[in-house]
């Protein structure tokens, strides 16, 4: 009787998936996460996909044909150097370029503010996302800015004619492998102590660097709440993980 129950199940099983399986490949079921809409949209078939659908693994050649944006003015807002495969370039990675900027964060959540604001989409700004003064420029150049807009972008616009971007983009700027495993243990805005503890470093040793015992969290909130130089403790904590790191 029990045989007869499991295979009895295992059938029923079968059959929904079969189901499923034929209903996908009949249209009958529709995928509508972000991922798959932005796919839609790049290979030309139906599908909204919204700025906020981006994410940090998306390429800016997968935002320029998503969002009919030239890929070009991507490397000019983002003033990604030269030596940058800007098509290829994840959004996710402006932090191994700007992560050197204290108390602000030039990341994935600007590439969204900045398609957003660009292409006139209605957009809620739920967090603290900063652009260059250059993609700022840009958005002014087009009119259609509201006096909202305007006034947020005049205390989030972060001047890039000082900052030495080059120096920033580490020996391998173009994805691929090696590169993402040099991100993997790279300290960004977002890396935490637990993170570099996972890493290899010992709680004395980052104790001893930022002089107080048992941090955690955030080590950017951290050092802002403490009143310590973000670049200072990342450059001092960065060294100690890239002396345990594979």
């Amino acid at each position: 009787m029990v045989l007869r129950s499991n295979t009895l199940g295992l059938i029923i099983l079968v059959f929904i998936l079969g189901g499923m399986a034929a209903g996908t490949s009949l249209g009958l079921f529709e995928d509508n996460s972000p991922r798959s809409l932005l796919e839609q949209q790049i290979d030309g078939e139906e599908g909204v996909v919204a700025a906020v659908d981006i994410r940090g693994s998306y390429t800016f050649n997968d935002i320029s044909r998503a969002f009919q944006i030239p890929i070009e003015i991507f490397k000019e807002a983002f003033q990604l150097p030269e030596e940058v495969d800007y098509e290829n370039f994840r959004c996710g990675d402006l932090e191994s370029i700007y992560g050197d900027l204290e108390n602000v964060e030039i990341g994935t959540g600007s590439v969204k503010l900045f398609v957003a604001l660009y292409t006139g989409e209605e957009y809620d700004i739920v967090q603290e996302d900063f652009l260059l003064s250059d993609a700022v420029e840009i958005l002014k150049g087009r009119g259609q800015l509201t006096d909202e807009q305007r006034a947020y972008l005049e205390s989030h616009t972060i001047d890039s004619s000082n900052l030495p971007l080059p120096a920033n983009t580490g020996s391998d700027p173009i994805p691929g492998e090696d590169h993402e495993e040099q991100l993997a243990y790279m300290i960004q805005g977002k890396t935490t102590f637990a993170d570099i503890y996972n890493w290899g470093v010992s709680k004395g040793v980052v104790e001893e660097i930022i002089g107080q015992e048992n941090p955690t969290g955030s080590i950017r909130d951290f050092c802002a709440a403490q009143g310590l130089s973000f670049s200072e403790i990342k450059s001092k904590l960065q060294i100690e993980v890239d002396k345990v790191s594979p």
